[in-house]
């Protein structure tokens, strides 16, 4: 018999692992191809994997999310909390997978984080930004 658990679930794209410096320390994150096959891969964080009674090397191990079936294909590095709150509680999927899981009818809570190299092009980009 399975496990249950609540997770924040992250819809996401192949960047997100740069711009916010999260990298798996076992198997891959999700990939440009991934998302042009609409593959159901995820990447789930520490505390899941403990909740979920994975094994210590879940790759290729299936969980369930949303009506669909995930297969897993890394496990990202620890964070830790901040101000008690666990980092490691993710389940991350492909953005346009959670957009199908949701479907029309229910709006998503959507954040944008932004990654640049040089300060001056920042300084245009948030000039010329228009929400």
């Amino acid at each position: 018999m399975g496990a249950t658990t609540t997770a924040r679930v992250l819809a996401t794209s192949a960047s997100y692992q740069d711009v916010n410096q999260r990298y798996p320390r076992l198997g891959r994150f999700i990939s440009e191809p991934d998302d042009a096959r609409a593959r159901r891969v995820a990447v789930i964080d520490e505390d899941l994997l403990a909740e979920l009674h994975l094994p210590a090397n879940p790759l290729g191990k299936f969980l369930f999310h949303g009506g669909e079936w995930f297969k897993i294909v890394g496990v990202l590095e620890k964070q830790g909390a901040v101000f008690g709150m666990s980092q490691d509680n993710q389940l991350i999927i492909l953005f346009n997978t959670g957009r199908s899981i949701l479907g029309n009818h229910r709006r998503p809570n959507l954040s944008i984080t932004v990654a640049v190299n040089d300060m001056a092009t920042w300084s245009v980009l948030r000039r010329n930004w228009q929400p």
